[in-house]
């Protein structure tokens, strides 16, 4: 291939020579780069033609759900990380009868909603790959989230596992491998019950979840179980690229005959996914009884993992040799290469963008809201070469306008309001067409920061938002107060002592800014802190949010209880403990916790919910 044939290649294919960094600088994408793009692409100098909806022009082809009540109203909530819940009978991980005795009493308190991180389906043969945001498939969800004690079969499980779960509930960390092994291994006594039972009502149920998901679900199913076969054949897990030959397309004769003759394996498995959604839309129908008018807020990923089972269900449509990142930019001086596996645009044009619709549906199935993460991916994708270093990747674009029609459509299907998060390296004007489509902004009070410095008084939030302190990436509030990221950051060996040094003399002016638009709005009267941030700032920080325009605001657990750790440190797996820390409150004793009253007080009283007629 030619420098030129790359040159008009790469432009007929939506690889951009040249992009904007965050801090508007223009910068050049290598021909080496671009040339890898294609071939990740399949595309060869033959030069065939992109179908046309790839280079369709940008149009208007409509607009998202908005509940009635928030045309004009606004509404608040509160968002968890659900494997960090606490309560006096899970299992070690929060659950779905955790996530619905929260929602119980978020909406006891006026909110009205109640949102999650990705409950996308992992790997059961490999729990400590305990990333929501690296799913193996987007279309099922996370057993591990099942309440087994939830469910009739329970009764049949000998008492002898409570000391295990005890134990596990102890632990200040989420300890994944125990807690797969302990839940998978109950649950499978509970299927052998199942089976063995003659609930007529409960069977029928069942079959018709497996008739309703059809296809994807027996393949979701079998792909389990061929993930956990070949494990136990070779003595770890492997990736399905590294599979027998015969078993590593869906469609193989070998698998249909696995498939045969492992069927009440693969039964298990689907029992489980129809347990996971059974608990819940229970959840969701409890949040919406107790009063909430939005109920659940899921997270929809960017993508999911190369060897998962969405990459071997569908390998047409996932794009090899390459993964998802993200340019430099303030955080990452080398950018980030998230290990994520992008749909191909052309294959998804291609299918009328049926694969987008069913990850968007699958999602909204049980949300009055769900939150898109990193939504520039309907524009565009930063697309990674597998081997090179995340600055050397380049943008690939998307048909924008065909995939927002397509998430208008599921949101107006499904009822479901569409929030898209938009952080970082984000196209001119693109905020804008989201507004257009009725996505709501995705604002973080910690990033909403003037020209001069100053945070961005409320009054100029935008109305069409959800406006938050802070979110699972980022530190607490109180945190950010003591530095904490920073401390984590240099511990890791992110960042250097002198850059460390750096980001402390900001962090010293950008607290002092903060205090001081608190006072500004006169939420706060006293000198600024000097080593934490009290209780009444954490309070006022919240109630700032509160008076602005935007019609969702959101308080992170953490937050509400004054934590200090954050989720999740981007860039870092040791030393912290990313997707494993567990709040320090139990649900239960949530009503008696003097920072979580009074945040949620504050919220209550400056967006109260109007008292039904």
């Amino acid at each position: 291939m030619t420098n030129r044939d790359v040159d008009r290649l790469a432009e007929a294919y939506g690889i951009l020579a040249t992009y904007v960094s965050e801090q508007g600088e223009l910068r050049e994408v290598s021909r080496a780069t671009r040339r890898r793009l294609l071939e990740a692409m399949g595309v060869d100098d033959s030069g065939t033609d992109p179908p046309p909806a790839i280079t369709q022009p940008v149009t208007d082809p409509g607009r998202c759900y908005v509940p009635p009540f928030l045309r004009r109203g606004r509404a608040w909530g509160v968002t968890c990380q659900l494997y960090g819940l606490r309560s006096s009978r899970n299992w070690g991980i929060g659950d779905f009868e955790d996530l619905a005795r929260l929602a119980e009493i978020v909406a006891a308190r006026g909110g009205d909603f109640l949102g999650v991180i990705p409950l996308h389906a992992l790997f059961p043969t490999q729990p400590e790959r305990c990333s929501p945001y690296s799913p193996s498939s987007r279309r099922f969800l996370n057993v591990l989230y099942i309440a087994p004690d939830m469910e009739p079969e329970f009764a049949h499980v000998p008492a002898s596992f409570r000391e295990n779960c005890r134990a596990l509930r102890r632990s200040r960390l989420v300890r994944y491998t125990d807690v797969a092994r302990l839940k998978l291994s109950v649950l499978e006594t509970m299927h052998r019950a199942f089976r063995a039972s003659g609930d007529p009502a409960r069977h029928a149920a069942f079959q018709a979840f497996r008739t309703e998901n059809g296809e994807a679900l027996e393949r979701h199913a079998t792909f389990e179980a061929l993930a956990e076969h070949v494990a136990r054949r070779r003595g770890r897990p492997i990736p399905w690229q590294d599979w027998p030959a015969q078993w590593r397309r869906p469609d193989s004769a070998d698998v249909r005959a696995f498939a045969a003759t492992y069927d009440e394996r693969l039964e298990f498995f689907a029992w489980l996914q129809w347990l996971a959604h059974i608990q819940l839309r229970r959840a969701r129908l409890r949040a919406e009884k107790a009063g909430m008018r939005i109920g659940l807020y899921l997270d929809l990923a960017v993508g999911v993992a190369p060897d998962g089972a969405m990459a071997w269900l569908d390998p047409d449509l996932m794009v090899r040799g390459v993964h998802i990142g993200a340019p430099p930019d303030a955080f990452n001086s080398g950018g980030q290469d998230w290990g994520l596996v992008p749909q191909h645009p052309w294959v998804l044009a291609q299918r009328d963008f049926a694969p987008f619709r069913d990850d968007l549906a699958a999602c909204m199935r049980h949300a009055g809201a769900i939150r898109i993460d990193h939504a520039m991916a309907v524009d565009r994708l930063f697309w990674v070469p597998v081997g090179v270093g995340a600055a050397d990747g380049g943008y690939v674009r998307y048909p924008f306008s065909a995939m927002l029609a397509a998430i208008a459509e599921e949101s107006r299907l499904h009822r479901s309001l569409v929030i898209g998060e938009a952080l970082g390296t984000v196209p001119e004007g693109f905020r804008s067409r989201l507004a257009d489509a009725e996505i709501q902004a995705y604002r973080v009070l910690l990033f909403e920061q003037r020209r001069d410095g100053g945070f961005r008084r409320p009054r100029a939030w935008p109305r069409r938002a959800l406006a938050c302190v802070s979110t699972h990436d980022l530190p607490t509030l109180r945190g950010w107060w003591r530095e904490r990221d920073i401390d984590w950051r240099r511990k890791a060996g992110m960042i250097s002592g002198e850059e460390a040094a750096a980001q402390r003399r900001r962090r010293a002016t950008e607290r002092q800014q903060l205090w001081q638009a608190l006072i500004h709005e006169k939420l706060v009267t006293t000198a600024l802190p000097a080593d934490d941030l009290p209780a009444h700032g954490l309070v006022a920080a919240h109630l700032y949010l509160s008076r602005s325009p935007a019609r969702l605001v959101t308080v992170q657990m953490e937050d509400a209880l004054g934590e200090i750790e954050q989720a999740n440190l981007p860039g870092a797996s040791d030393p912290h403990p990313n997707w494993r820390r567990k709040l320090s409150t139990r649900i239960e004793e949530l009503q008696d916790h003097p920072t979580f009253d009074a945040v949620m007080r504050a919220m209550m009283r400056h967006r109260p919910r109007p008292v039904p007629p």
